[in-house]
């Protein structure tokens, strides 16, 4: 009779009623846990888009271009990576295979990619999600003149260009 006292007892309580399970189609997509504030019901939640890498392709330059030296800086998020441009490796093809080598255990990567207005270096992030956009940055260091400038290849997600007014 005691046992079945203390059984009757625990279920006296709000608490032994009020259980709360969530579950999730997808745990590579969402996770969720549930709180004593809860209303009670059934609510679904669709993910309408996972969030993307960041890729830049950067101004285009002439076949055979080589730039002025220095450094070149890439971020993407907290992730960074410099490469130094110097004479004797400074054509977009010596930048984009020192962005890869630096770049392998990080997640940025380059290539080049010819269009209609010359080469460019196309620079990708396996980074995803808000505030992880590439970001690129040179430091001429005046050592080695190009014939094209440095700082030619730089990039910032936050700054856009205006077209001239037409007043």
């Amino acid at each position: 009779v005691e046992g079945l006292c203390s059984t009757l007892a625990s279920l006296n309580t709000p608490s032994a009623f009020n259980k709360q399970t969530v579950t999730s189609s997808s745990t590579a997509v969402l996770t969720a846990t549930a709180s004593g504030t809860l209303p009670v019901g059934s609510f679904n939640l669709q993910v309408e888009q996972i969030a993307k890498s960041s890729k830049v392709a950067l101004k285009s330059s002439v076949a055979g271009s080589t730039f002025s030296s220095g450094a070149l800086n890439i971020t993407a998020g907290s992730t960074s990576l410099s490469v130094n441009v110097e004479a004797g490796k400074n054509t977009l093809a010596d930048v984009s295979a020192a962005i890869n080598a630096a770049g392998q255990s990080k997640g940025i990567s380059a290539v080049i990619v010819n269009d209609t207005s010359g080469q460019r270096l196309v620079i990708s992030s396996t980074t995803t999600g808000e505030g992880n956009d590439i970001k690129v940055t040179a430091t001429p260091d005046g050592v080695t003149t190009g014939t094209v400038a440095l700082t030619e290849l730089q990039f910032d997600p936050l700054v856009t260009t205006t077209p001239p007014s037409s007043t």
